[in-house]
């Protein structure tokens, strides 16, 4: 009987799941019944290919790459069978003995474009929500609420009147510059490493590119919990399943979580994903320039 196993030795699962073009390396340890390798076939080679590196019958050991499809871009995962075979020269008899692998392909998770409000969102949620790996993050739920509330920040303030948060509130409101999500996020020193979006800051950059990797690498271990983060941060973006805004006065505001607040015009509200969100104070919601009563 012949044994699957990662290349570090662990037994492989019976299900394993792969992102398009991923190239995943196993172990083949033992012979079949006729005391040779077994030849491992998939039972879609046009979605998963089966290779063997360098087999010697001389070992009892042998290397199997299966790479997955680089061009699937279904919605849904596919399935494909690993199925055993001896060694007979036809390759055609089952080894019964050896189990059966099966392996779920799944697309690759894509940003929305980058021009695209979407893209700019999404983006933004993973760069300003903790993911799995950091010392904030709380639950998968915590961190899709977390962008939730962000996106309500942005819209109340566009339905406010998103010059009003700025240096200048008069100067913005006469040039009428803020009016869409994505100048409230690009607006100088709103949202950190974004004010000259489509170009993003070196950190912020970085980190994204680390979260979509993990999160369409299904040979890391740390795939499930990034693809979740990943597609939280798409579907938020997208206005998917977005819950109401928790706050009865309306969010406002966040900034991390125990640094100084946004301001005197802002109450706190609740911590959340790391972050502290705020609301405004009854006088500056109804008189954003403050204006003594007469």
């Amino acid at each position: 009987m012949s044994k699957l196993l990662r290349n570090n030795g662990v037994s492989l699962p019976a299900t394993i799941e792969l992102v398009a073009g991923n190239s995943l390396k196993i172990k083949v340890v033992g012979l079949g019944s006729n005391k040779r390798h077994i030849i491992l076939k998939s039972s879609n080679p046009s979605w998963l290919s089966v290779k063997a590196n360098t087999p010697d019958q001389n070992r009892a050991e042998q290397i199997i790459t299966l790479l997955a499809d680089e061009k699937y871009e279904g919605d849904t995962g596919r399935q494909v069978d690993i199925l055993a075979y001896l060694d007979d020269g036809k390759g055609s008899t089952r080894d019964n003995s050896t189990n059966k692998l099966n392996i779920k392909i799944l697309p690759k998770l894509a940003l929305p474009a980058v021009d695209t409000e979407a893209g700019i969102l999404a983006r933004m949620f993973i760069a300003e929500s903790p993911g799995p790996e950091h010392r904030k993050f709380v639950t998968q739920e915590d961190a899709q609420e977390t962008m939730q509330w962000m996106r309500h920040v942005l819209i109340n303030r566009l339905e406010f009147g998103a010059y009003n948060f700025t240096k200048n509130p008069a100067a913005s409101k006469k040039n009428n510059s803020i009016t869409t999500i994505t100048a409230a996020i690009k607006e100088g020193g709103q949202v950190q490493g974004f004010s000259s979006y489509p170009s993003i800051n070196t950190e912020q950059n970085t980190l994204i590119l680390k979260v979509i990797k993990f999160a369409n690498d299904g040979t890391d271990s740390r795939n499930s919990s990034y693809r979740q983060f990943v597609q939280a941060a798409i579907d938020v973006a997208n206005g998917k399943d977005i819950a109401a805004d928790p706050c009865p006065t309306g969010l406002y505001s966040w900034v991390t979580a125990g640094s100084a607040g946004p301001g005197s015009n802002f109450v706190f509200f609740k911590s959340k994903g790391g972050q502290d969100f705020y609301t405004l104070t009854p006088e500056f919601k109804a008189d954003p320039l403050l204006r003594p009563k007469k």
